[in-house]
C-alpha cells in the first residue's frame, strides 16, 4: 500500500472515536474568562452511544468542586441545556469504521470560583458503562468519574490559568485488530504549560475516599487485563509522554476502556491535570494508518523565532507504524520563492542521512537515521520506506520577514 503526504504551509495530525450502549466517555474542563482572578468557565463534554434503545443524553448535571487536600465539597454547579453534536462521522483517508454513533454533549457554565490556598478538585459522577466492555470484570456495576485538578485561583505563580483542554470528540477513534494504530486526543493548554502524558485506569463511580487516599476508586481489570496491559495484543498500549500519541494492536474484536492523564507544569513544578475517560472498538480494519508526523506541532498562537540574514533549517520527519509502507513528502510553500531550498545532504559512512527534531533549546531530543530519499518522476515527490524525510532551510533577509 502507498500512501502521499503533501506538505503546504501547515501541517495536520490525525485524531481519535468510539461506540457503546449508553454513556461512551467524557472529561473536564476549567477555563479562566476574567475579567477577574476568580472568573472561570466549566466544561463537561459527555460522549454516548445514540445506537438504538440507549439511554438519552442528560439535560443537567451536578459538578461538585472540591478542596484538594481536605476533599471537603466546597460548591456543587448545576449545568443545564447542553449543545448536542449529534451523531458524529467517524473514519479518516485509510478506513472507515461501521455501526459507530456517538453523540457528544458539551455542557458550559460560568462559575465564581474563590481563592484557596489548597488549591481544587472538580468531579463528575455518571451511570454506566457499556455492559459488553471486554476489558472490565463487571462493567455493567461500573460507572464513571470525571476528575480535574486545578490550582488556588490566588496563586500568583498560576494567575488567571486553564486547565489543559482535551479537544472534541476524536473521529478516527476505534482500534485495528492486530494491526498497530496510532491516535491521539486533540489537547492543547492555552496557558503554553508543559504537559506530560500517560495512560490511567479509569475511575468508577460512587462514594468518595477520605483523604489522603485518592479521592475516587478505579474500574477492576477483566483477567488478563491491567494498567500495563489495557487492550491485550503486540504491542500493548503505550502513550507517549510528550506528544500524547497512543499506540495499540488488540488481538480482540471487542470493547475496551481506558484512561489518558495530562499534567500541566509551569517552571518545573505541577500545577493541576485533567483526564479523559474514553471506551473504543476494535474492527477488522481493511487499510493501513496514516503516516504520523514526527515533529513538535506549533500549538495555535506559539510564536516561532527564525532569525533573518542568517540560515535556518528544519528536518520534518514522518513515520509509518505499518513497516514497509512506502510513503511519498512532497516540499510546497512560497517561501521557495524567496530563498527556500531543500539541501543536498551529506551521507555517513554507511550512506545513510540523519535528521534531527524536537530542539529542547540545547539540544534534539530525537533523531531519525533513514538510506537517501527515491524520487518518483511520475508522482512528483521523494519517497521513501516507513520513514520519510526531507530539510527545509531558509536565509530571510530583513525585508522578507513581514
Amino acid at each position: 500500500m502507498k500512501k502521499i503526504l503533501i506538505l503546504i504551509t501547515s501541517l495536520f495530525l490525525f485524531l481519535s472515536f468510539s461506540k457503546a450502549s449508553h454513556i461512551v466517555g467524557g472529561d473536564i474542563t476549567v477555563k479562566w474568562i476574567g475579567p477577574t482572578q476568580n472568573n472561570f468557565q466549566v466544561q463537561v463534554r459527555i460522549f454516548r452511544s445514540c445506537q438504538p434503545s440507549t439511554a438519552t443524553m442528560p439535560t443537567s448535571i451536578n459538578v461538585l468542586l472540591h478542596d484538594l487536600v481536605t476533599y471537603a465539597t466546597t460548591t456543587t454547579y448545576t449545568i443545564t441545556n447542553p449543545v448536542i453534536n449529534a451523531n458524529l462521522p467517524f473514519g479518516d483517508p485509510c478506513f472507515t469504521p461501521q455501526g459507530l454513533c456517538v453523540d457528544e454533549g458539551i455542557f458550559t457554565q460560568n462559575v465564581t470560583i474563590p481563592n484557596n490556598p489548597n488549591g481544587y478538585f472538580l468531579s463528575y459522577q455518571i451511570c454506566c458503562r457499556n455492559t459488553g466492555i471486554t476489558n472490565l470484570s463487571n462493567p455493567s456495576s461500573d460507572g464513571m468519574t470525571f476528575y480535574c485538578e486545578i490550582p488556588d485561583p490566588g496563586n500568583a505563580a498560576t494567575l488567571n490559568n486553564s486547565s489543559p483542554d482535551m479537544g472534541d470528540y476524536p473521529l478516527d477513534a476505534y482500534l485495528c485488530v492486530n494491526s498497530p494504530k496510532m491516535f491521539q486526543f486533540n489537547v492543547t493548554d492555552i496557558d503554553g504549560d508543559s504537559l506530560v502524558y500517560s495512560l490511567v485506569t479509569p475511575l468508577d463511580d460512587g462514594t468518595m475516599n477520605a483523604a489522603p487516599t485518592f479521592p475516587y476508586n478505579n474500574v477492576a481489570y477483566a483477567g488478563g487485563y491491567s494498567l500495563a496491559n489495557m487492550v491485550g495484543g503486540v504491542p500493548p498500549m503505550t502513550i507517549n509522554q510528550n506528544t500524547g500519541v497512543i499506540t495499540a494492536s488488540p488481538a480482540l474484536i471487542g470493547t475496551w476502556v481506558f484512561g489518558v492523564l495530562v499534567e500541566e507544569f509551569r517552571n518545573g513544578v505541577k500545577i493541576g491535570e485533567t483526564r479523559r475517560d474514553a471506551q473504543y472498538e476494535s474492527q477488522a480494519c481493511t487499510s493501513g494508518n496514516p503516516p504520523s508526523f514526527l515533529n513538535t506541532v506549533p500549538s495555535m498562537g506559539q510564536t516561532i523565532e527564525i532569525p533573518y540574514n542568517r540560515e535556518y533549517c528544519l528536518d520534518l520527519i514522518f513515520n509509518d507504524i505499518n513497516v514497509g509502507d512506502t510513503l511519498y513528502i512532497e516540499m510546497i510553500s512560497n517561501v521557495f520563492d524567496s530563498g527556500a531550498f531543500v539541501p543536498v545532504m551529506v551521507p555517513d559512512m554507511s550512506g545513510n542521512y540523519h535528521y534531527y527534531y524536537n530542539w529542547n533549546g540545547s539540544a534534539w531530543n530525537d533523531s531519525v537515521v533513514i538510506p537517501p530519499n527515491q524520487f518518483d518522476t511520475a508522482v512528483g515527490a521523494d519517497w521513501n520506506i516507513t520513514t520519510v524525510a526531507n530539510r527545509f532551510c531558509w536565509t530571510p533577509t530583513c525585508t522578507q520577514i513581514d
